[in-house]
């Protein structure tokens, strides 16, 4: 089957549970519409299905079946969300892992979590005799050629979608292994508490190596919005970030509180237009003394805001220490307290749970 035929059908049979398939239908239903925007690269829903399921051909080509873990070391970057698309779509799990990592803990981390592929630009230099297959980003760009038929994966909701990593108290890499379900459950409740639409642009500023990539990956492409991925060579400055909202229209914004207290002393907002961002949402962490109320100050009158925890986390976030002002219209996103047994750690390193799921099973009460 070639990539256009497939193309054609491979919506047909998704399970609805699964973390890809809003993206799909809304692909199917508004190709037109802008997906993704990076810098001077613009995709349509239409063009980013297209070249995910190229990317998907590849992939099945190097050998990557339902179950299995796919390694990608790339930077953030559309060539990165199509990678993880595609890996989804053949119902295997996608480990990111940050490019800018040390070497030797890459190497290390891969090693453990003996994926079945590797997607990376420059895959020498990790000189892992573990890995079957290498792919790069550029490789995945390519028409695909041959007749070989990719089989429609009949993946559950309760399998893999990824794995994550945080932080833990001593500071060593934590890695979650994170369900369709648990992730689905973050993502649709955060379209629904958010009321994303066709005509929000959020901004991806996170690391798709953490769980809050999770609400900036799948929840704008999932509701018929566009994402705008953050330069991350801009990452720290406080001023082109600021910037950058501004220009894009930026509507939904998601960042800690660390970043947006730069924001406020940095970036000067007063000076930016942002008339069109309606809403921020806050991940965890606290905020410097009167932080939240400058915040608040600088940015327009009718932006809401909200608090969203996600896969990971082992209490809901904190919101800010004096509590939410008078008349600010804060929502904290449902979440079980009882997430710790996600992750166990071996050797330095999680262990990862047969099913590290964080969201409620199905039906049950939160």
């Amino acid at each position: 089957m070639t990539a256009a035929k497939l193309d054609c059908t491979d919506t047909e049979w998704l399970d609805a549970g699964l973390l890809h398939a809003p993206f799909c239908t809304m692909a199917r239903r508004y190709p037109g519409r802008p997906a993704l925007v990076c810098r001077d690269r613009f995709m349509t829903y239409g063009e980013l299905r297209e070249r995910i399921v190229r990317s998907r051909t590849h992939l099945h080509q190097a050998g990557v079946r339902q179950g299995d873990r796919v390694a990608v070391v790339l930077p953030t970057s559309p060539d990165a969300v199509i990678t993880l698309y595609a890996v989804l779509s053949l119902g295997a799990a996608y480990v990111p892992v940050d490019p800018c990592w040390p070497l030797p803990l890459q190497r290390e981390l891969l090693g453990r979590l003996q994926p079945r592929a590797l997607v990376a630009d420059g895959c020498e230099r990790l000189h892992l005799a573990c890995l079957p297959s290498r792919v790069t980003a550029a490789q995945l760009a390519r028409p695909a050629c041959g007749e070989e038929e990719v089989p429609r994966v009949a993946a559950a909701p309760e399998l893999s979608a990824c794995v994550l990593w945080a932080r833990g108290s001593a500071g060593a890499l934590q890695g979650v292994q994170v369900s369709h379900r648990a992730a689905r459950h973050v993502v649709d409740r955060a379209c629904d508490e958010l009321a994303l639409g066709c005509g929000d642009r959020v901004a991806g500023l996170s690391s798709f190596c953490h769980g809050a990539s999770l609400f900036e990956l799948f929840a704008p492409l999932a509701s018929g919005a566009t994402l705008y991925l953050y330069d991350a060579s801009n990452a720290a400055p406080a001023a082109p970030l600021a910037r950058f909202l501004a220009c894009q229209g930026i509507t939904v914004l998601r960042a800690a509180p660390t970043m947006l207290a730069l924001l406020v002393a940095g970036g000067r907002l007063d000076t930016q237009d942002l008339s069109r961002l309606r809403t921020v949402v806050l991940a965890g962490g606290r905020w410097p003394a009167g932080g939240f109320e400058r915040l608040r100050a600088l940015l327009p009158g009718h932006v809401t805001y909200h608090e969203l925890c996600r896969p990971g986390e082992t209490a809901p976030p904190c919101l800010p220490s004096d509590g939410p002002l008078p008349g600010s219209p804060m929502a904290t996103l449902p979440v079980r307290r009882s997430n710790a047994a996600a992750v166990e750690r071996w050797d330095g390193l999680p262990r990862l749970m047969e099913d590290g799921e964080c969201g409620p099973p199905d039906g049950a009460p939160l």
